[in-house]
């Protein structure tokens, strides 16, 4: 196994619990300590409780995606040098990716 594969696995793991975590016991109330919090899930309690669900199962889906990813970069060879930074940097990357289209998803839902 290589180290692109052990990261990907990684975080898909933490993601996938992540979500599950989240899903399986999501934030009763609006707090600063627990939960998906912007401000677009803070506006009201059904924005926060759909907040919560929403990117909950959108963390699984990342999760999943990651472990996918860490099947495919089996197929990298295991001295390359490039295989943390490009996974460091799809990581960056995919998160982004996802917090935007959770924000865009509650803000269309939940419209000010």
């Amino acid at each position: 196994m290589n180290e692109l594969t052990f990261l990907f696995l990684l975080v898909g793991a933490i993601f996938m619990g992540s979500g599950w975590i989240l899903q399986r016991f999501p934030p009763k109330a609006n707090n600063p300590w627990y939960g998906y919090r912007t401000a677009a899930s803070r506006q009201s309690p059904e924005a926060w409780t759909f907040a919560q669900q929403y990117a909950a199962r959108m963390m699984q889906r990342l999760g999943v995606a990651y472990v996918v990813g860490a099947a495919l970069a089996l197929s990298f060879p295991t001295q390359a040098q490039w295989t943390i930074p490009l996974g460091l940097v799809v990581f960056v990357i995919a998160l982004v990716a996802v917090l935007i289209h959770i924000e865009r998803t509650v803000r269309k839902q939940f419209p000010q």
